[in-house]
């Protein structure tokens, strides 16, 4: 039985093996975390280098296994990329739709520190800004700040600073530009952010009418850029804008015009191109240079043209990406669909198969347990037919026991009669009177040849081996040298007679009965020492 449990176990985890095997084999094709993280490293160095479009279409394939997976960690990432490449495409919309979303899932997901949603707060605020609505901005903006004060290293809290900076100074709140931009002075580890900071406080101070600390402050920075100290473009741009405009405040147009071409020289960004180009174009109309007003304006025509014709083409290009992304969704959904049923099917299989190998099993412990109930029964069938042989056995023992008792009482009672008989005659022999008559003589001979006849021992041997046949058949086999005497002598020591008994049935003297058993006893080869006669004779009956 344990053998059979552990074959029907050996098939059970055979196929739990398979099942396992097969529903691995039904995962789509690449669907790990790591391949996903590989597609958003991929989609960053392509947002590098402006390879918007191909970083799209990675990251919205990307989002999909986060989502099928719940990866929400790198979902937040993916949505937030998605943003930003939708922003350089000029799709604010998109953008913003990744934007919230990326929120949403911070908000959703308790396992995930608050303190994220200051990055996806701060791009809507930045969205909501760039389209002038500024009330709107500041909300989103004033959520982060509250969340950016938990920073520890005061990082998103100094980027906000600037950012808020940025649009208060725009809606001419330039007090509460600098008041923020106070609250933020300490330095961080980020020497990008320190000097945007420090950027930022001399626009600040120049928008509040301190327009001497904030050229002193400006030049300083645009000092620390020529030598090297911050080679992003944005430091540039940001300082040389300020410079211009604290210029143009001060009626020195050629240094204003300086500084936007040097903002201009720095800018790869069509907007601040059009910036540049307007502020070129009013720059020399102040100067009374009209010709070169009017180059700037054509300038600004065209940069417009081709800001219009990106955001157009981007825009285009994103809606052919969504429509890919789109089908390459679909696509997923009917491998996943067509996985699932191919799945269910096997699963149907398996659990068949289970049922079909449960049922083998149930029917074949049934039989065995079938089997031992009528191995019990016929074991116990064969113990009562054993015991009932042993009865009737101890039965046949009874009566062959009986019947040889029977035997010993007529065989000792014609002994003793003979013997009786004997005595009688021989007394009557002794006397003088009776002897001298001849026919009395006679009769005493024919008496004592009575007593001799063999007849009477004939019947006692036919009568012992209807009682015993076994007895006399295995001896004379085992001993065919016995004489008929030597038999009938035997039959006597087996029926346990004592040697006095056998020899007056005999009608011989105790010696010669003596004799009699010594000489049979050779003949039968045993050493009385270890084993006597009668022992020996039931050892031949049993």
């Amino acid at each position: 039985m344990n053998t059979l449990k552990a074959k029907y176990l050996l098939i059970f985890f055979f196929f739990l093996f398979t099942t396992t095997l097969y529903a691995q084999k039904i995962q789509p094709s690449g669907n790990s975390r790591e391949t996903c993280q590989q597609l958003m490293d991929s989609a960053y160095q392509d947002t590098n280098q402006k390879k918007y479009s191909q970083a799209i279409e990675k990251l919205l394939k990307a989002k999909l296994m986060a989502e099928e997976n719940q990866w929400n960690e790198l979902l937040i990432n993916v949505n937030l990329n998605l943003g930003n490449n939708f922003k350089h495409l000029s799709d604010y919309g998109e953008a913003l739709s990744y934007y919230q979303k990326t929120l949403n899932i911070i908000q959703k997901d308790k396992k995930l520190d608050k303190e994220k949603a200051c990055i996806p707060l701060m791009n809507i605020a930045n969205i909501y800004g760039e389209n002038k609505s500024y009330e709107e901005s500041f909300k989103y903006y004033e959520e982060a700040y509250k969340l950016a004060k938990n920073d520890k290293s005061n990082h998103r809290r100094k980027q906000l600073a600037f950012n808020m900076a940025q649009f208060y100074i725009k809606v001419g709140k330039a007090q509460q530009a600098l008041d923020i931009l106070e609250e933020t002075r300490e330095k961080i580890e980020l020497n990008l952010l320190n000097f945007l900071w420090e950027s930022a406080y001399a626009k600040a101070l120049l928008a509040n009418g301190q327009t001497k600390e904030a050229k002193q402050l400006a030049l300083q920075l645009y000092n620390r850029l020529k030598a090297g100290e911050c080679e992003d473009n944005i430091c540039f741009i940001s300082v040389s804008g300020t410079l211009s405009d604290i210029y143009k405040k001060l009626n020195k147009t050629d240094s204003a015009i300086y500084f936007t071409k040097q903002s201009l020289k720095h800018t790869d960004y069509l907007l601040n191109y059009v910036e540049s180009y307007e502020e070129l174009a009013f720059l020399y109309t102040e100067k009374n240079d009209y010709i070169t007003a009017s180059i700037y304006k054509d300038s600004v025509i065209i940069a417009k043209d081709s800001l219009h014709n990106t955001i157009s083409r981007g825009q285009y290009e994103a809606g052919k990406i969504k429509l890919k992304v789109r089908d390459y969704q679909n696509e997923v959904i009917r491998e996943k669909e067509r996985k699932r049923t191919l799945g269910f099917i096997y699963s149907g299989i398996i659990l068949l198969c289970l049922i079909i190998i449960f049922s083998i099993y149930k029917r074949l412990k049934n039989n065995m347990v079938r089997q031992k109930q009528q191995a019990v029964i016929a074991s116990l069938k064969l113990e009562k037919e054993k015991k009932e042989h042993l009865l009737v056995e101890e039965k046949l023992k009874r009566e062959v026991a009986d019947k040889n008792r029977e035997l010993t009482a007529k065989a000792l009672y014609t002994a003793n009669r003979n013997q009786t008989i004997k005595e009688i005659v021989d007394s009557l022999e002794s006397g003088n009177k009776l002897n001298e008559n001849r026919d009395t003589r006679k009769q005493f001979s024919a008496i004592k040849e009575l007593l001799k006849n063999e007849g009477q021992f004939d019947d006692f041997m036919k009568h012992f081996e209807n009682v015993n046949p076994d007895f006399i058949k295995q001896l004379k086999e085992k001993h065919p040298k016995l004489t008929s005497n030597d038999t009938r002598f035997l039959c006597y020591v087996y029926m346990n007679l004592s040697l006095k008994e056998i020899s007056t049935i005999f009608n011989i003297t105790y010696d010669a009965c003596v004799f009699r058993k010594r000489r049979i006893v050779e003949k039968l080869g045993f050493n009385k020492k270890e084993i006597s006669l009668y022992d020996y004779l039931l050892s031949i009956s049993h």
